[in-house]
Formats: C-alpha cells, structure tokens, sequence
C-alpha cells in the first residue's frame, strides 16, 4: 500500500488484542515521510503531498471519500518519549501536519531527536460512499520510529518540505500529561576496569570479556585471565564502535601523588574522549526518554577512604562537569541525583554532598516539588547520617529518599524506593520467583512503591528491570536472564497498570563484576553456569550479556536491549496520554508477544530404586500425571539463593550432585528470530532436542533417530548449538556401564560414564 491510504487500512484492520498471535505485515518508513524542518519543525506527510512541483508523488491523492471511509482518523506524533501532538486526518488536512517541537529539542538538542509516528481510529462517524460509517476504537499501529543518523536530520536540507506548505495542520507538540518521571540508575566505579583494559588494547593483547569464557566452552577460564576477570562480562559500544569509557580526570592543581589508590593502573591519565562520550550517552538518553541519571556510590562508606575518591566522588563529579557544559550549550540533557550508603557510622555522604553543592550539580539536580530541595537518595538509612544530610550543613534544603532492591511491602508502603524488583511468586511477604513465563499477560506483580510520608517526596514509583537476582546472578535460578526482553516487558506491563508516577531503570552500562570464590560446602550442586566445574567462582550483579540487568549496545548482544527500552518508554508515554493500561501498540516491539520463544522442560527420576530411570518432559501436566500415579518424583530446581520458581519445584541451597540433574530451559521454535527481534547472542544455530527410550529407559538426543539406539517419543524444544549466558549451561547425556542414562547441567558425569554434550541450555 501506498501513502496515508495504505497506512489507514492496517490501523482499521488491525487487532488491538495481543493475543491474536498473528504476523501481520506492517507499513514501512516509505509509506510516510518524516522531515525535520530547521530550525524547529516536523513534517509528517503523506508522499507527494505540497506545493512543490519537485515533489514526485508516489500515487494520485485520494477523493475526499475515498480517504474517509477508512477507520484511521487520528495521528499522533511522540517525540523523545516526552511530548507529543495529534494530528486530524480529516479533508480539511489530507496531507498531514506539521508539529511545532519543543524548545528542548531545536537548536544543540535536535541531535538527539526521535521521533515515532502512531495512527489510531478514535471510534468517530465518518462518512463513506455507501453513507454513514461508525469507526470502532482501535488500538495504536506504530508506523516507523525515527532516530538521528535515520535520514530524519540529514536529508532535511534539500527535501522539499523545508519550503511552506498550506495543506496541512500546524500542530505544537507539547509534554505528556501523566507520563511518570523516567530516572536511570547507572555505574561509575569502571575506571580501574577501563583503564586496565585500554591498556590491553594498546599492547596489542586480545581483551577478554565474561561472554568469551562462556562462549569458549571451557578452553577459557578465570584463573587465565591475570586478574581481568570479570573487567567487563561484554563490550560496551558507543557510536557503533567499543569503547571502555569512564568519567575519570584529576581537578585542577592535582598530581598522581596526592591519589592514594592502588587499584588505579595510571592515576595521572585521564580517561580518554570524555566530553565526546558525555555528548553520545546524553543525547541517547535524552531520544530514548530518560528525565533522571542516578550514579551509583553505595559500595563504598567512606569519602576519604582509598580510592573513594577515584572510583566514587570524581567519576559523579566529572559527569556533572560535562553533562553541565552540554545543557549550556542548547543540548538537552538528563538531570541528577545523589545515591550513596547512610548506614552508622559512614561517611560518603560528605563526599557527596560536596559535589551534589558544586555549581555543576546544582544546575542539574534533580528537585522535589514542594519544597525546591535536592533529593538525595540513600540505602540502609541511620536516622542521624539522614538528618546531618537533611541539614546539608545548615542549608536545610535536602530531602533523602530511601532505595534498595529486595524490599517488602512494608518498606514499600513506607516509601522505599527500589532499583531493582523481582516478581513476586505469591502475595506473601518476599516470596519472590525467578521465573518468569511466557504468557501474554504474566503478571510479575512487583512491588509499586508509595511517596514518601511526610512530605518532600517525587511521587510513587516502581522499577522496571531487564532482569535480577536473587542471589549470586551466576547461579542458576538466582536469576530469570532477559529472556529476549521478556523480563523487561513483564516489568513494563506491571507499570501500564499500576501507572506509577516514576520509574526507575537499573542499570545502563554495569559490565562490571568481579569473581568471587564458592564455599567449597557447594562444589557439587552450585556453580556458575556455563563454567568448567573446577572453575569455583561466581558473580553477583552482572554475568555476560544476558545475565544481567544493562540495556547499553554491546558487541555481543548488539543494541536490541535499547531499542526495546526505547519502544517500551514509547508506549509509557503512549498510554499516558490514551489512559491504556495493556501494551497494545500494533508494530511496537515492547508489545511484540506474537510467539513464546521458550519453553521449561521438568527433570523426574523413577520412583522405583531397583529400575533407575530418568524422565524429562515440557508438558506439565504430564509431570504432575506421573507424579500422581507413583512412577515418578520430581527433581527440583536448586540455587543458593532464597527465592523460589513459580514453575518447577524448589530446593535452596541442595548441596548434592542430583541439583545438576534438575529441570531447564530450552527455545521453543526451530529457528531463531529476525535480527532485529532478538540479542545476537540468540541468533546462533540449534538443535532439536528428542526425548527417547530404550530398554534401560528414557534418555536425550539431538538425531531424529535417537543416534540409533532407541525411539523417539517427542520433541522437547531446541538447544544452542554455540554457549552464551543466555544459554550458558552445558547440557550432558551421561551413560553408566548397564546402560542407563541420565543428564547433568554444567557437571561431569560420575567417574566411570561416558558422556555426549548435547547442546547448550539455560
């Protein structure tokens, strides 16, 4: 289809329901054109429409009937995730529109424009040969998204559009009312990281990230690695090419010697390109909808402790410093606020409150509404630390808001803030779950977050994550992974019904974890997944690409976790201007549930000692039937964390060698998605995965034939032919010497069985 006619019928015929599970085709960025006009003007056109007899139309504009009989009547027009205007389709205005964008987007600021084009009937009369028609509401159909480098800005100066036109309405764009404050948690402790690996790089060595281990099967392990494991679990990118930056340059006046940290390789070198770096990430931020950055300075409690200064204080300082020259120099630019400990007797907070006083700070910082004070976030709160913060050395003019991760319904209706929530598994108190299911409206039920009693607070607030943990993120089951954004989308349709007035991201860029070493009480149940056994360590925040809860482009995973980030803050503000409360965006990828891309497989063992066998199955009825009828138990899911999986049973903290026989995760379908559906880590080959039996029982294979020696009864899903953290765990058929077969995930088998890899699994 051609023009506004095409993009009506899609919008008309259309489903708002998302699970129709259909593909449908939807209309392409030439269909419509989309052209900045500087200084401060959006052109959204039919092709071919205006004055200009240079234009080449595409097609004859339709009759006045021809047009209205469609069910379309409206266009909407969202800009960074921030303002927005509509646009009538009627007669009057056949071409289109022109928006008149905000202040904050013209001039430096228009390097960070985005734009996403939504038409919609609003359930009106309209009029058609055959008489009257009435339009039913349909749900929004996305019809492209344009961002800076899309042809949107470059080719603005020599389209014909720049010149006036009359048939089209002038439309202003203006801020989203109801749209919840969108803040970003985000690390800076990476400058010894970055300066260690930039050193790599300039030697010539090869850098070594988290990803490559997994991915290298084995032949790569933490002990090779001299004291980089762990620098960065992927490759940061920026601008298209990798880029280990930090935000670390002395003050003025300053030498190497007055730095008393050891962990820093090059104390007097500062990082490299920070103010281009600051100009890409502020301009991402700010197309993608971010109000708010949050660094990060809770692991350390003291500011004038070793290395406080380099990898807490100056790194904040420096942000400020640059994000500050930005804003006045016309680019928009995100706000600030101060995160650090407030526990007894710590003292960060006099390092921080020193540079959230500076004037750099001060112009950036993020305020409550009531009162104009600072807000100052904190965690583990000593009611003395928050009044000497309060007070901000007699200036009063600071109001501490309390945020951590894991919290209960009592810290949440008393006003804790969170970074990170994970799904509850009941309504019970911290019974969480690290499962999260495919189901279009799974609800995660995670904790929304009520304003601050007493006053002085920014409103109630949830947090969105593309994943968590709840323990170590390494384990298995301690943490659901990014399931392809499916973790982040059941964190998203949590906030679309609760409307929380703020949402907090964790994190952007935290690629950095450092091992640490595993009880040896735990070396038979408990490792890292997707590591040799012998390889005793494990990572808390981060593991890989996929472990983890940062939506920065890497090399590994590409930039698919932003572009989902930036769809689901589209359709956030979306609703907050249609009142939905469901992702019903036709074309948006945050709505784009058409197919479930996993599914669980249980782990059973015979119920008779005397007749080992071991069962697997993805139906779970057919896990509870057997069950039922005594022929086999259940062997759970086991991890060292608290948390339970609302899918399989659940043993915390096993310490026997039958945890590595336990259930997984497998894809559901034979191929993987389009390119720009998924991570690149999940594009890779795979493997069908049949469930077979013989005379000694069931057991696994990856042939059709069941290698020869037995019959297959079904087809489980699909394994990875290639490890990464999204499917990280070594799936092993083992044989014992009668012929008996079983599985272990990540483990050997016993001495004296023979064993088969059979693919990779989560």
């Amino acid at each position: 289809p051609a023009g506004w006619i095409g993009l009506l019928c899609w919008a008309g015929v259309l489903r708002g329901a998302r699970g129709a599970h259909q593909h449908r085709p939807h209309p392409t960025p030439d269909d419509v054109d989309v052209r900045f006009i500087p200084p401060q003007t959006l052109a959204v056109m039919r092709p071919g429409c205006g004055p200009s007899p240079t234009d080449a139309p595409r097609g004859d504009p339709p009759s006045t009937d021809e047009h209205m009989k469609h069910q379309a009547d409206r266009v909407m027009v969202v800009v960074n995730s921030r303002h927005h205007a509509n646009c009538s389709l009627s007669a009057a205005f056949k071409c289109g529109c022109r928006v008149t964008l905000p202040v904050d987007v013209a001039g430096g600021g228009v390097a960070a424009l985005s734009v996403a084009v939504y038409a919609w009937s609003t359930g009106t009369v309209s009029k058609t040969p055959s008489g009257l028609h009435s339009a039913p509401h349909s749900a929004p159909l996305r019809l492209l998204s344009l961002h800076k480098g899309d042809s949107l800005v470059d080719s603005a100066s020599t389209h014909s559009h720049r010149h006036p036109f009359t048939d089209a309405e002038i439309v202003p764009a203006v801020a989203i009312v109801g749209r919840p404050r969108i803040l970003l948690y985000n690390t800076v402790e990476n400058v010894r990281a970055a300066q260690t690996t930039q050193a790599t790089a300039a030697s010539g060595k090869p850098i070594t990230t988290i990803e490559d281990l997994v991915e290298s099967q084995g032949n790569l392990t933490c002990a090779s690695m001299n004291g980089a494991c762990g620098n960065y679990h992927a490759t940061p990118v920026l601008n298209g090419v990798p880029s280990f930056y930090c935000w670390w340059r002395q003050r003025a006046g300053s030498n190497a010697s007055d730095i008393p940290c050891p962990w820093m390789p090059n104390p007097a070198s500062p990082c490299p390109n920070i103010s281009a770096n600051a100009l890409v990430l502020a301009n991402m931020w700010h197309a993608t909808g971010i109000d708010v950055v949050v660094p990060d300075t809770t692991n350390l409690d003291q500011w004038d402790q070793p290395c406080a200064d380099e990898l807490n204080i100056r790194p904040v300082e420096v942000l400020a410093e640059e994000l500050a020259v930005l804003r006045d120099a016309g680019v928009a630019t995100p706000s600030l606020a101060v995160w650090t400990i407030a526990s007894n007797n710590t003292t960060m907070y006099h390092g921080m409150l020193g540079v959230m006083n500076s004037p750099s700070f001060a112009r950036l910082q993020l305020r409550e509404p009531v009162g104009d004070k600072a807000v100052f976030f904190v965690h583990s709160p000593d009611s003395d630390v928050v009044a000497a913060i309060e007070a901000n050395s007699g200036s009063n003019n600071v109001s501490v808001i309390t945020m951590w991760a894991n919290i209960g319904p009592d810290d949440a209706s008393n006003g804790t803030w969170t970074f990170f929530q994970p799904c509850q598994r009941t309504s019970e108190p911290l019974d969480f779950t690290t499962t999260v299911l495919n189901d279009d409206y799974y609800m995660c039920n995670h904790l929304k977050s009520a304003d601050k009693p007493g006053g002085g607070g920014i409103g109630t607030q949830m947090s969105a994550a593309m994943s968590w943990q709840g323990s170590e993120t390494s384990f298995a089951w301690a943490s659901p992974s990014k399931l392809m954004g499916l973790t982040f989308q059941a964190m998203v349709d949590d906030a679309l019904r609760e409307r929380p007035e703020n949402i907090m991201l964790p994190s952007f860029d935290e690629w950095g974890s450092p091992p640490r070493p595993i009880s040896e009480t735990y070396w038979a149940a408990q490792g890292t997944v997707g590591f040799p056994p012998e390889d005793h360590v494990v990572f808390l925040d981060t593991f890989g690409a996929e472990r983890s809860r940062s939506w920065a482009p890497t090399i590994e995973a590409g930039d698919f976790y932003l572009r989902l980030t930036q769809s689901c803050l589209r359709v956030i503000a979306l609703a907050a201007s249609s009142g939905a409360t469901t992702c019903d965006v036709q074309g948006e990828l945050c709505c784009d549930r058409t197919v479930q891309q996993f599914t669980r497989v249980f782990s059973l063992q015979s119920s008779n000692v005397s007749k080992p066998d071991y069962f697997v199955t993805n139906d779970a009825e057919e896990a509870k039937r057997v069950q039922q009828l005594g022929l086999f138990t259940e062997i759970c899911a086991s991890s060292l964390g608290p948390y339970s999986t609302d899918y399989f049973c659940y043993a915390p903290g096993s310490i026997d060698f039958e945890a590595r026989m336990g259930p997984f995760i497998l894809y559901s379908l034979p191929d993987a998605p389009p390119t720009t559906s998924a991570s690149r880590l999940h594009l890779g080959p795979r493997l069908a995965l049949y469930r077979c039996t013989d005379q000694h029982g069931h057991f696994m294979s990856t042939t059709p034939d069941c290698d020869g020696s037995g019959s297959p009864e079904s087809v489980l899903g699909y394994v990875s032919v290639r490890a990464h953290t999204g499917m990280p765990r070594f799936l092993r058929q083992c044989r014992r010497p009668g012929g008996v077969k079983y599985h272990t995930l990540d483990a050997y088998c016993l001495p004296g069985d023979t064993s088969t890899t059979l693919g990779h699994v989560m």
